[in-house]
This record gives C-alpha cells, sequence and structure tokens, in this order.
C-alpha cells in the first residue's frame, strides 16, 4: 500500500478533511495535498506528527509494516546514558501490550527491591 492510500485511509478512519487534518496536525495543506496526489513524501518531522496525530508509527505511514500499534520511532533524550537510551529504544518498539507487560515487569522489580531494603 502506497503512502497516499495508508493516509487517506487514517483521515476516513477518522472522518477528517485535509483541511482538518491540516489544522490539527500543524502541517500546511498545500503539503498534505501533495502526498494525496502522491507528488511528494512527508519528510521525519511531518512523519513524527502525522505518527503523533494518528497514534501509529512512521513504519505503518510508509507502509512497512501492518501493525498500528507499533509505537512511533523517536530518538531518545541525549541526557540519558547509553544503556538508559537503548533500553528506551527498545521499549518504543513494543507493541501497547508489550510495553505493559513490561511496565509490569518493572513496577514487580521495583517493588520487590524496596521490600528487600526494608528487610535490610
Amino acid at each position: 500500500m502506497m503512502f497516499k492510500d495508508i493516509l487517506l485511509d487514517l483521515m476516513q478512519e477518522r472522518g477528517i478533511n485535509q483541511r482538518q487534518l491540516s489544522t490539527a496536525a500543524g502541517i500546511p495543506a498545500t503539503t498534505i495535498s501533495g502526498w494525496i496526489k502522491a507528488n511528494r513524501l512527508p519528510d521525519y518531522y511531518a512523519l513524527i506528527k502525522l505518527g503523533r496525530f494518528f497514534d501509529v508509527s512512521a513504519d505503518y505511514l510508509l507502509g512497512l509494516c501492518d501493525d498500528t500499534d507499533t509505537a512511533l520511532e523517536l530518538p531518545a533524550p541525549t541526557t540519558l546514558p547509553l544503556d538508559e537510551t537503548k533500553l528506551l529504544n527498545d521499549f518504543r518498539a513494543l507493541s501497547r501490550s508489550e510495553k505493559a507487560q513490561a511496565a509490569e515487569y518493572v513496577h514487580y522489580l521495583a517493588h520487590r527491591n524496596d521490600i528487600s531494603k526494608q528487610k535490610a
């Protein structure tokens, strides 16, 4: 499926037109029109805006995967240590259900550590 088709499907699902998408996502209407006419493709920043607006990944928008549950890949803040940055990027690649499982496990580990500190 081409980008324009994916975009049109997402717009139809939301019940919005080009002008409404332009206003909501902060993207010029002429740019959206160019995408729909298949005259151009979105740049990195437009993919981020569209992904956030539609709650889908850049891979989904570009037709590279069929999973709308995959989070949009965003760069990690540069202030994090390298191991935390890698962990954050790995987390962002998970589906929503996998993220929930990971969060439960992290909560379990933190709670387990709190209990062992109380015993000491």
